[in-house]
């Protein structure tokens, strides 16, 4: 079925490569944006780095590339869930907590998400 097109969403992979080799991707991102009526927004998903690339820029540098395609597509906000130990990497990024959710260890590896919000500039 064709849908309403101004309510389908358009989905947006990011991978971001290794600085010195460029062919070994090490962090990833995606984003789906959705349209209703006036409102747009993004829903930020699976943003990963590579277990030894951590804390060396690569998730900034995805979630900048992110940024940029929320701005281009004109979205209100981005929003996501986040574990517990990222929650000060996004807010220093712009995003704010709006609820903490609590969750039994089978569904959260550490048993805590965060749901937040950045609103697009």
């Amino acid at each position: 079925s064709k849908g309403n097109p101004a309510l389908m969403p358009e989905v947006f992979h990011v991978v971001s490569y290794h600085r010195e080799n460029p062919t070994i991707p090490v962090a990833t991102g995606r984003m789906v944006t959705l349209r209703d009526g006036l409102y747009r927004q993004g829903i930020v998903s699976n943003v990963a780095v590579l277990k030894e690339y951590r804390r060396q820029g690569y998730a900034q540098s995805v979630m900048d590339m992110i940024h940029m395609l929320a701005e281009e597509k004109n979205l209100i906000t981005t929003s996501l869930h986040s574990q517990a130990h990222a929650i000060g990497f996004y807010q220093r990024i712009g995003y704010r907590t709006q609820k903490m959710l609590h969750r039994e260890p089978y569904d959260s590896p550490n048993g805590v998400l965060a749901f937040m919000v950045r609103r697009t500039s």
